[in-house]
């Protein structure tokens, strides 16, 4: 499938960091060592040439190689291993076949360097990421934040997610997507499967209906993804990872999104859902500035947002 709309790799960057974008006030101690250790050099890239369409910044992996398959290369950094990297790899081959299958690719006709995985402990603050994906040169990167409590479903979810954006901005190019929603919302809705497991939940829809039924559904328009970032400032009571609601509050945001994005493409295809991801990609200028644009619904769907959103939630109250 041929890309969309590609606006080159400064678009690629902002998409496939999506993970560590700053919505907070300033940044916290690990969004300083990640960006010290991954972005700078990119970052230097950015401000010293001309973005080239179709370009990618490098950004090599330190570490050891310890696996490798199909579509995959494996890390571990500093002797990290919290996962058994053989059993996993295995695991990533079927979660790559899986998510393929849901975003309509052709693997003979998405050819790509191995994607390199890579892990490191979940940061010690009360709304840590879980997992990132870098658009870079000269393939994928995936890092997966974990550790030896992490569950074994809990990886498979956060792996199928990052495989999913990974494969997004592969075979769909770059420039088809910049918005939150569509962008998260496809990428859990690819590897539903899996999400749905680690959420412990029968289905994204039935989740969705039991935060209607509980009270706790938030509007799609009303979300604060600032609030679930991973470098919002907060006070941590003791173990970060586990002292506060944030990490619930960005499950279901994620899931709330995936499940419309799967109403979407019920509703009117895989192609028109294609053209939204489409619509919504950010305008780069030729000064490097990057302006949003808002997907186009009404253009695309005959609705608002709103509209849509009301729809979709009169079926589910209906089914």
């Amino acid at each position: 499938m041929a890309p969309r709309r590609a606006v080159g790799w400064l678009g690629a960057l902002v998409l496939g960091l999506t993970l560590l974008a700053a919505c907070g006030q300033g940044p916290s101690p690990f969004q300083e060592r990640v960006v010290t250790r991954v972005v700078t050099r990119v970052v230097t890239e950015i401000v010293t040439r001309e973005a080239v369409p179709g370009q990618r910044p490098t950004v090599p992996v330190e570490g050891v190689r310890v696996a490798e398959t199909t579509h995959f290369a494996f890390y571990i950094e500093e002797g990290y291993r919290p996962v058994d990297v053989s059993a996993l790899a295995e695991t990533a081959e079927r979660l790559y076949d899986d998510v393929s299958a849901e975003l309509h690719l052709d693997q003979s006709a998405v050819r790509h360097d191995p994607i390199l995985v890579s892990f490191e402990p979940p940061p010690d603050q009360p709304c840590p990421p879980r997992g990132a994906a870098f658009n870079v040169e000269p393939g994928p990167r995936l890092v997966l934040y974990i550790d030896e409590q992490s569950s074994q479903a809990e990886i498979e979810g956060i792996l199928a997610h990052e495989i999913a954006h990974a494969l997004h901005h592969l075979a769909l190019g770059p420039g088809t997507g910049g918005d939150w929603l569509l962008t998260e919302g496809l990428a859990s809705w690819a590897a539903r499967e899996s999400y749905a497991e680690w959420q412990d939940v029968a289905s994204l829809s039935v989740a969705v209906q039991d935060y209607l039924a509980s009270g706790a559904y938030v509007p799609l328009d009303e979300i604060d993804l600032g609030s679930v970032s991973p470098f919002r400032e907060v006070e941590s009571a003791g173990d970060g990872r586990r002292s506060h609601d944030c990490l619930t509050r960005r499950d279901q945001y994620y899931t709330q999104w995936a499940a419309f994005v799967g109403y979407l493409i019920e509703r009117e295809g895989w192609e028109r859902f294609l053209d939204l991801l489409a619509s919504a990609a950010p305008e780069v200028r030729a000064d490097g500035e990057i302006v949003p644009q808002a997907p186009d619904y009404e253009g695309l769907y005959g609705q608002s947002l709103d509209e849509l959103e009301a729809e979709w939630l009169a079926a589910l109250a209906s089914s």
